[in-house]
């Protein structure tokens, strides 16, 4: 970028202007921050308003910046320093490039770019990042499974798995095979031993040797964390939880109405495919490194899917509602399901669910990270019970998908129906928990209750 560019731009994420040198300790922060985000520019001999102030810049001035930063970076950050005059002033350029070796530490302690700011990274983000730097080395789908042996796989899953394989991917090897010849060709044997990926897919009893590789499942009243109503712990091969987390929700949703004006047909209170997608992304994207279990949480207006370990960089939860790239944390685990056609597409199971949510005529799903793991939560409708009525169920469905909030004269068009039982409607829909009432006289208003994403952890069950 021109240096009259950056000048007339001003301070933004990626330029950074001081007037001079007198602080070369938080000179080293910025240019560590700087380069832990997007890069940018560090300028000095300019005033935080663009305007030239002019820097006296010795003979050692820029050998004394390039050491100070040497000397305090960790890793060492090498920029590009120049001196550069405008408006008959020398001013001292710092180009700093986007690292690939981030995350970056100034005296020690981890810096980032916010808007104009450099701020310091949260132990949580220094130690994702971290992470992220060092995921190959650290992948747990690769490792080898001290003490397991062949007699610790099941030689049924491997046959159920290349019959799939064979008729959906193509899958070819000779016949008749072994299960050594399977496992290599997978990539999930390893100088004859098995990797903890091939205990996870193929185990007799992956539990023996990771507890942590359950999922526990949880059917609450109401629309908080409290009274179980059902609850079970998961173990079993990935695909084998995949298909008993799958029942375990369909004993714990209801068939309810269709909105349908034509079709009056039952249908369930989740999209199947996105609630399979939900779970299958789960178990394949989790962090199996950490203690914690995958999480499926019912309530009476959502589904929650919980799953151990942040979204990888880049990826962010607003991303995963996109076109994005594919980063699996287990890419053999991932590889084995794409073939298995657990996996449809690469990069597509947040799409899949969007999709699936929008066209059941559900709320858009939500994904965040939140607690060190990664959430996914379906919305469901909480209207469509036995007692309401047809115009309550339409009033309802309405409200979700453009209003939030709705006058009783515009109930009373929406759905053609007199004041008197407009009125009736509405407070009953307001003494059931599904509207609030707000204001007085002619200034009532009613509104949905929110779907908030309650934070469930049941790590505890």
């Amino acid at each position: 970028m021109h240096l009259q560019a950056i000048l007339a731009e001003g301070e933004s994420e990626k330029v950074e202007f001081k007037t001079s040198l007198s602080d070369l300790n938080r000179l080293v922060e910025e240019v560590a921050a700087l380069a832990n985000t997007r890069g940018g520019y560090l300028v000095v001999g300019v005033r935080d308003d663009g305007s030239v102030s002019g820097l006296d810049v010795g003979r050692g001035t820029v050998e004394r910046v390039s050491q100070m930063l040497m000397d305090h970076t960790d890793p060492k950050i090498f920029p590009e320093l120049s001196v550069e005059e405008i408006e008959g002033k020398r001013i001292l350029v710092i180009r700093v490039q986007k690292s690939h070796n981030k995350p970056h530490l100034a005296f020690g302690r981890p810096w980032k770019r916010v808007g104009r700011s450099s701020v310091q990274m949260s132990r949580e983000e220094y130690e994702r990042i971290l992470l992220e730097k060092h995921r190959q080395k650290l992948r747990f789908d690769n490792k080898i499974c001290a003490n397991a042996t062949l007699e610790d796989i099941d030689e049924n899953k491997i046959r159920k798995f290349l019959e799939k394989a064979s008729a959906e991917r193509g899958l070819e090897l000779s016949s008749p095979w072994k299960v050594e010849e399977v496992l290599e060709r997978l990539g999930l044997m390893q100088k004859n031993q098995l990797t903890n990926a091939a205990l996870l897919l193929f185990g007799k009893t992956p539990q023996q040797f990771f507890p942590q590789a359950e999922i526990r499942c949880a059917k609450f009243r109401g629309t908080a964390p409290g009274l179980f109503l059902d609850m079970k712990v998961l173990g079993d091969a990935i695909t084998v939880q995949i298909e008993e987390a799958v029942k375990f929700v369909l004993s714990n949703i209801r068939l309810v109405p269709s909105l349908d004006q034509i079709q009056r047909e039952e249908q369930w209170e989740y999209p199947l495919p996105a609630v399979r997608e939900a779970i299958v992304n789960a178990l394949v994207h989790r962090d199996y490194s950490s203690s914690a279990n995958v999480q499926i949480s019912i309530f009476d207006d959502r589904l929650e899917v919980r799953n151990p370990g942040l979204l990888p960089e880049p990826l962010t939860p607003e991303a995963l509602k996109g076109t994005h790239p594919s980063i699996p944390r287990n890419p053999l685990i991932a590889k084995a399901m794409f073939l298995w056609k657990y996996i449809e597409q690469w990069g597509r199971g947040t799409n899949r669910i969007m999709e699936q949510c929008l066209g059941y005529g559900l709320p858009e799903p939500t994904f965040l990270e939140e607690l060190g793991g990664f959430v996914a939560v379906l919305y469901g409708r909480r209207y469509l019970v036995e007692e309401l009525n047809q115009r309550q169920r339409q009033l309802l469905a309405h409200m979700e998908a453009k209003a939030k909030e709705i006058t009783r004269s515009q109930y009373q068009k929406l759905v053609n129906i007199p004041d008197r039982t407009a009125r009736m409607d509405l407070e009953d829909l307001v003494k059931r928990g599904y509207l609030q009432r707000l204001g007085r006289g002619k200034n009532v208003k009613y509104v949905l209750r929110g779907f908030s994403p309650y934070p469930t952890n049941l790590s505890n069950i």
